[in-house]
């Protein structure tokens, strides 16, 4: 599906009318900062998508509910504690199949506009 994106975009970016506004967001897009972020809100959709549909029901049960919303939280505090590393040899992986640049996490970074 990322193959179809960055396609479309370019198409877009080929269209003289908006060149500037696709070209910057296929640039934005092929950026490993973008590639973790959706990643990592792909998978928290994932683990919140039963909880989000019973929610959606007219007929909700309160105790399901109340048990869903307990089985995110154990996921979430679960994937907070140890779940990065996986996550991030994910992200490292997509980003070498798509000649994505993988920065150095060791090296130092300043803080924005510093």
């Amino acid at each position: 599906m990322w193959d179809t994106v960055i396609e479309v975009l370019g198409i877009f970016e080929d269209d003289v009318r908006v060149p500037c506004r696709a070209g910057g967001l296929v640039h934005q897009m092929e950026t490993f900062s973008c590639v973790f972020i959706l990643k990592m809100m792909s998978k928290l959709l994932r683990m919140t998508n039963d909880l989000f549909l019973l929610l959606q029901k007219k007929d909700q049960n309160v105790v399901q509910a109340m048990s869903l919303v307990m089985g995110v939280r154990t996921r979430l505090i679960n994937w907070s504690n140890d779940g990065w590393e996986p996550l991030l040899e994910d992200v490292k992986a997509f980003c070498t199949k798509n000649d994505i640049p993988i920065p150095n996490m060791d090296d130092m970074f300043s803080k924005w506009g510093k």
